[in-house]
């Protein structure tokens, strides 16, 4: 029923606003509406930034429940450790974060600590980036607070829209202005031969 759904998905505190869930079950990439909202308003208030809308036609099944049909898909601009990377998710109602789909997860080379609550992400040159625990208890990553000081939603005016149109559940890193990259500094940072021989080097280079 709806309301098992909300019980085990939907679970929702305003203190999830800008977390994205490591959901390692999730076929393809989703977000409750109002969820997605807050954020909008939040990275615009913030960044002077919002998200790209496009058009699809996708339909979820959550366990034993009622099928639910996404009729948008969401470009969703974020920064981790003031990294800029778009992610990407179907918009289906309710109030929940972002589920990130494995395959998602894989475009940015994600490897999770459990033990630490750490994971890197190799697409970044994170490493050891702190994780968070959703109000449902799941670990997520913060993608709202992890902006660079004084550069602001202009690092994403290069995005090509069309690009973003065609690229599906993935997440896409923005390469940023010398500026940015002066003020995101080596902190936390891989080591770039850990990129070498990635199983999933040809979506890792596949970048703005």
């Amino acid at each position: 029923t709806e309301s098992q759904l909300h019980s085990i998905y939907m679970t929702y505190s305003p203190d999830d606003v800008g977390l994205i869930v490591l959901d390692t079950a999730c076929a393809c990439s989703v977000g409750g509406i109002d969820h997605m909202a807050a954020y909008q308003h939040e990275i615009q208030s913030r960044y002077d930034v919002g998200c790209w809308q496009c058009d699809e036609c996708e339909t979820f099944t959550f366990g034993n429940c009622a099928a639910q049909v996404s009729h948008e898909v969401w470009k969703v601009p974020g920064c981790a450790l003031g990294r800029p990377v778009v992610f990407s998710a179907s918009i289906l109602q309710g109030s929940f974060p972002i589920l990130l789909s494995l395959a998602q997860q894989a475009s940015l080379g994600i490897k999770i600590d459990t033990e630490h609550w750490t994971a890197d992400v190799r697409a970044l040159n994170i490493c050891d980036l702190p994780l968070r625990r959703t109000s449902a208890g799941h670990l997520a990553i913060n993608v709202l607070d992890g902006w660079p000081t004084h550069v602001d939603g202009s690092m994403f005016d290069d995005v090509d829209v069309s690009t973003l149109q065609q690229d599906g559940d993935r997440a896409l890193v923005v390469h940023a202005s010398e500026d940015a990259h002066r003020l995101f500094g080596s902190q936390s940072s891989c080591d770039s031969d850990s990129l070498s021989g990635d199983p999933f080097s040809s979506e890792l280079n596949d970048v703005f």
